[in-house]
This record gives C-alpha cells, sequence and structure tokens, in this order.
C-alpha cells in the first residue's frame, strides 16, 4: 500500500494538497464518483462509499478506515490508538460499527487511506437537549389537603437528575409568594430507583403538636387557604435538559386529620367467582400513594400471594385488583400492612400528630410486622 504520511498536518493544507489530485473528500456529497465519508445520521456507524472491494485486497480494514477519539483539539498522530469496532464492505461501502456506542459531546476524527486517496473527517454527536419529560402527575390528586399533610409524590415520565430539587419544587401562597421552610431539607432526595418518582416531605417539626417549629413559627398552612404546588421547568431531567413545561396543583387546606384509617369502616367490594372482575377495596378518604402500592396483597385459602395488578382509584380512596386469573370459589384474604397511612401520616396502628406537650400519649407500636386483614369470598351467580 502507498502510504502518505501527514505528521500534525492541517486540515487546510491536506485539502490543498488532495484537491489538486481530485482525490478530496471532507463530509460532503462528491461529485465526480471519488470515494466520501459519511456518518450514519443515527451516529451508529462510520462508511466510506465509492471504491471497489479489490482495492481491499492484502490490507486490513483498520487500516483503511479508522476513527479516533480527539482529545483537547489535538491533530491525529500515527501512534494514536483507534477505536475498536466491527468492519463490513457491500455495496462499494466500507462500514465501521464501534463497539460501543459513540459518545455525546465527545470529539471523533475519522481517517481513510487507500493507496493514494486520504480522507479526513471530524464530528461531535451533540446533546439532545429538546425537553421530553413531563409531570404526569402529583399525588394526592385530591385537592382538599388537611392542614398536617405528610408528604405528596412527583411522578415524572422519565428519569429524573437528583441534588437540587428544593430550587425547582416550592409553593406559593394566594397572593403568588414564594413560601419558606415548607419542606423537610435533608441531604438525600427521596426517589424510587428509576429516579421518577420524587417524595416531597413537608416539615413535620412544622406538623406535629409540641415541637419547637411549630410553637415558634406555626403552621405552614392555613384552613380555608389555598395554595400552589410548583414544579419549575428548569427541573432537570437525567439528560440534562429541561422539563417540556412547569406544573402546577392547586390545593385547598382543610381542618387537621388526627385520626387513625380504621380498615372496620373500609368496604370490600367482592368480584364473581370464575370471573376476572376487579376487587376492590374502599377506604372512603384518600391514602398514601406511594404505600398503596406496595403494601397490600391478596393471598388465597392455601397461603399463596395471588398475581394481578393495581390501579388507584376515585383521588386514591379505592384500591383496585384485577387478578391474572378467575377468581375460585373460596375464601381469599386481603393482607394489610400497618405502615399503611392517611394524607397526614396516621398509619393503622399509630396516630403521626400527636400532641407531645399532653401527659396523655398514646402508646407507641412499631406497625412495621403488623397486618390487617379482611376475608371475602367471590359471589356466586
Amino acid at each position: 500500500m502507498i502510504s502518505i504520511r501527514y505528521n500534525r498536518i492541517s486540515k487546510r493544507l491536506a485539502l490543498l494538497y488532495l484537491v489538486g489530485a481530485g482525490l478530496f473528500f471532507d463530509g460532503c456529497s462528491s461529485s465526480d464518483g471519488a470515494p466520501e465519508i459519511s456518518i450514519e445520521e443515527s451516529h451508529a456507524s462510520v462508511s466510506v462509499k465509492g471504491f471497489d472491494e479489490s482495492q481491499l485486497l492484502g490490507k486490513e480494514a483498520s487500516d483503511v478506515l479508522s476513527v479516533y477519539v480527539v482529545e483537547d483539539g489535538k491533530e491525529w498522530e500515527p501512534l494514536d490508538y483507534s477505536i475498536q469496532g466491527n468492519y463490513h464492505f457491500e455495496d462499494q461501502t466500507l462500514t465501521f460499527t464501534p463497539r460501543y456506542s459513540f459518545l455525546e459531546n465527545t470529539e471523533y476524527y475519522v481517517r481513510f487511506e487507500l493507496d493514494s486517496v486520504l480522507l479526513e473527517d471530524r464530528f461531535i454527536i451533540k446533546s439532545d437537549t429538546t425537553p421530553a419529560t413531563f409531570v404526569e402527575d402529583v399525588y394526592p390528586t385530591t385537592d382538599q389537603i388537611p392542614r398536617n399533610v405528610l408528604k405528596f409524590y412527583a411522578q415524572f415520565s422519565g428519569s429524573m437528575i437528583e441534588g437540587n430539587m428544593l430550587d425547582y419544587v416550592y409553593v406559593v401562597d394566594s397572593d403568588g409568594l414564594r413560601m419558606e421552610h415548607v419542606f423537610l431539607e435533608i441531604p438525600q432526595e427521596l426517589w424510587d430507583t428509576e429516579n421518577t418518582r420524587l417524595t416531597i416531605l413537608f416539615d413535620p417539626a412544622r406538623i406535629k403538636r409540641g415541637m419547637d417549629a411549630l410553637d415558634e413559627y406555626g403552621a405552614p398552612f392555613q384552613v380555608g387557604q389555598s395554595y400552589t404546588l410548583i414544579i419549575d421547568s428548569e427541573f432537570k431531567d437525567a439528560g440534562n435538559r429541561a422539563l417540556t413545561e412547569s406544573y402546577e396543583k392547586i390545593f385547598t387546606i382543610v381542618e387537621d386529620d388526627r385520626v387513625k384509617p380504621e380498615s372496620g369502616s373500609w368496604e370490600v367490594i367482592t368480584p364473581l367467582v370464575n370471573s376476572e372482575q376487579e376487587l376492590v377495596l374502599d377506604f372512603f378518604e384518600p391514602m398514601d400513594y406511594g404505600l398503596l402500592n406496595r403494601v397490600i396483597q391478596v393471598i388465597d385459602e392455601n397461603g399463596n400471594l395471588v398475581n394481578g395488578s393495581i390501579t388507584l382509584e376515585e383521588d386514591q380512596t379505592q384500591w383496585v385488583f384485577s387478578p391474572e386469573d378467575a377468581w375460585s370459589d373460596e375464601k381469599y384474604t386481603i393482607q394489610i400492612e400497618g405502615i399503611l397511612e392517611d394524607l397526614a401520616g396516621n398509619n393503622l396502628i399509630t396516630l403521626f400528630d400527636v400532641d407531645l406537650n399532653s401527659e396523655a400519649k398514646e402508646d407507641d407500636k412499631e406497625p412495621v410486622g403488623t397486618f390487617v386483614e379482611l376475608s371475602f369470598r367471590p359471589v356466586k351467580n
């Protein structure tokens, strides 16, 4: 192979040399049938089109077409190591596909050298900054919120960056003024494993009676007043892109909730036997969205878990279970962990908002590992 070696030669000098030979192409279409470099639109591969396969005989494809990472704007040198990948020749086109995908915001140098032809090109895969992620919903979905509400959940359509929630998630009062010290400020934000659901905790020190912060600053919300939770569009997703738009949840404050949920007042709407009808558990009040999705299960009379899917209806006042298989004519048990909470953090065992100044305190009982069970039998036709 006849090689033309350039040591730190500028692209402009290479252009002057090869234009004289009528053989240079630098990433633009060729009108005289000379070979040309082509970068696939998806940046999955690099190709050189317009030469005969016979010209590759006795040569390694990697010696003819190679791609390099450009470091700090440096020019290519003969001792540089090229990116590893696979080669394929078809229809007068030699294609290189990297073993690992090209990286965003990284510059690459493409070099094709065959006989008396030298082609060069550079490309950078720019990050897609088009907003794509949005807030699907904020839970609870009801607009009637007890003054001692403990938490909200924000569900995003894609993964988000964590660490700066307080810059982009805030509450404004009826005058549009941003409220301070409403949320619990902790170093570790509360995201699910996919970084798509954010738990927004209100400061419990301004909720629980007897706490210094509540005595000094008062409750953050006032009964009868309306407020707006705002998730700013500048909140960044995992691709460092802003949200498609800001999200607002307007809610009105009602009286404090200082009553434990009572399973005896719930209604079980039973399905028909031999059907795949939904099983509905109605609480008659909104319950904690995050917990509803993980602390309730259905067990058959042999102690086996019944498989199915869960949806939450009527502003999270109803837990709806759709079985994978038809209901049998047997007794089933709805098993609910004692940690299930209402919107004020009261679980099935203990109250969250207990007056710490009161001498008559309810005995603290650990709800973890405690279960409430409700039995039912599918209805016969």
